[in-house]
């Protein structure tokens, strides 16, 4: 009897220890792209009601903690801007927004200012008192690229939007109101990962009623990722374009409308993405949507959501991505996701998991003071022999015996923003460093430790790092 209360005791103190984990690390992220609730939409949401368009996706939007959407327009009372292209939404949409589950909205897009100056502030105040979050416009330069954060248990979630499709005109500057440009992103990301756990990038870009990114919009994705965002999200071609895995993580080139007044085929289709950051596991699912009469649905089935769901299908497959059809949505494999790294920091050992199974565990060294950095990061890039570069400018070649990376270098999606020098797991040439807290930051390891890990690690490969 004493030994069954024993182990009922355990098993309950493993449960509540599971439980706490997981509360801790489920965050679910949903992402739409271009919402219009102007124009061709008035006499909809007139007649009935500003939920109206919400009204076969709001179930789904609700399940998130972090909802967002591009807000293509703007918000104001005054009635007299108008226009074929001045996208003026009433007051009254903010109340659908919010009850359709959105607390993040876009703004840096070409429509954000069809009512300039008046037209932004009265957005932004309406978006205030509505307690939806913004991001990507604002009065000067500081507001407008300033992210919109949510807070979930111990984690934060920063989301941070920029377009490449308006004159710098529409740019931002310290004394003007106006829009973030996409060539400040890269920075703004590897400061926002120093204090926040995932950062999130929302993009205007490409070409209209183009099904496939270009060339430009590819080398932006990729640069935001390697500064360290979790994921990015595509709008303003109004049609979908594919899904990209790159090094673990998911680029959406365009989600396509999810609220719009055109009415024509190609641009009444599009996908809600849902990206959900489990404990050591992450899971992309994507809804295949088509618009009527202003309102999205989900379609998994009938000519229509086959078709759709073959379009997302063939043009991610242009990128190497594999979808599955499941029953309630698509699946994005993410090929590292049965393997990953964790370093405990309080008993200085790195462990290399697969299949929920420890196949290697090494000593380490870390950083001084407990510098070495806690959290969720990926493997970026991985050198044999890597070279390092003093302060003073001097170069020592991979292989030198006073190189202090060691044989092998695996770096994360983190920067130290004080010497600019990027984190990352690396060898060492002297073996009396190891169990100590010695570096200025990065994990070390024994080179024939490191060398064993860079064979079997691919790039994209999670790290999880805690104490």
């Amino acid at each position: 009897m004493l030994f069954f209360k024993f182990l009922c005791g355990r098993i309950m103190v493993i449960l509540l220890f599971l439980a706490t984990l997981y509360s801790e690390e489920y965050i679910s992220i949903i992402s739409v792209g271009d919402i219009m609730l102007s124009r061709g939409l008035i006499p909809f949401l007139e007649k009935y009601g500003s939920e109206y368009p919400f009204k076969r996706t709001k179930s789904l939007l609700k399940k998130g903690d972090v909802v967002i959407g591009n807000f293509e327009g703007f918000i104001s009372t005054n009635s007299s801007m108008t226009g074929k292209f001045i996208f003026r939404a009433s007051t009254s949409v903010i109340n659908g927004l919010v009850n359709a589950g959105f607390n993040v909205l876009t703004l840096a897009n070409n429509h954000i200012l069809d009512g300039g100056y008046e037209g932004l502030s009265s957005t932004l105040k309406i978006l205030k008192r509505g307690g939806i979050l913004f991001t990507g416009a604002g009065m000067n330069l500081k507001e407008a690229i300033t992210p919109a954060v949510i807070k979930i248990g111990k984690k934060k979630v920063a989301v941070i939007s920029c377009t490449t499709v308006v004159p710098k005109s529409y740019y931002a500057t310290e004394k003007k109101y106006g829009v973030v440009p996409a060539d400040l992103i890269v920075d703004e990301i590897k400061k926002l990962r120093v204090f926040y756990d995932h950062v999130i990038v929302s993009i205007h870009w490409g070409k209209e009623l183009c099904e496939y990114p270009t060339k430009k919009q590819i080398k932006y994705a990729h640069s935001f990722i390697d500064a360290g965002a979790e994921m990015v999200v595509g709008h303003h071609p109004h049609v979908i374009q594919g899904i990209e895995v790159y090094k673990g993580r998911i680029i959406a080139y365009s989600l396509g409308n999810f609220i719009f007044d055109n009415p024509s085929l190609p641009t009444s289709e599009s996908f809600i993405l849902c990206l959900k950051l489990l404990p050591r596991k992450k899971i992309v699912e994507v809804y295949p949507i088509f618009r009527r009469k202003g309102v999205p649905r989900i379609l998994m089935k009938g000519e229509i959501g086959e078709r759709i769901i073959e379009k997302i299908i063939r043009l991610s497959n242009e990128f190497g991505t594999k979808i599955i059809k499941d029953s309630h949505a698509l699946k994005v494999v993410i090929p590292t996701s049965n393997e990953y790294i964790q370093v405990d920091k309080s008993r200085m050992v790195l462990e290399y998991l697969k299949d929920g199974k420890i196949l290697y565990s090494f000593p380490v060294a870390l950083g001084m003071k407990g510098c070495t950095p806690e959290g969720r990061f990926i493997i970026l890039n991985k050198i044999m022999n890597p070279g390092y570069r003093e302060k003073d400018g001097k170069l020592i070649n991979g292989g030198d015996s006073k190189n202090p990376l060691g044989k092998c270098w695996l770096g994360l999606d983190r920067w130290n923003l004080r010497t600019k020098r990027q984190y990352g797991i690396h060898g060492t040439n002297d073996e009396s460093r190891i169990g100590k807290e010695v570096s200025r930051g990065c994990i070390e390891l024994l080179n024939q430790d490191v060398i064993i890990l860079y064979k079997k690690v691919k790039v994209g490969t999670e790290v999880f790092i805690f104490k």
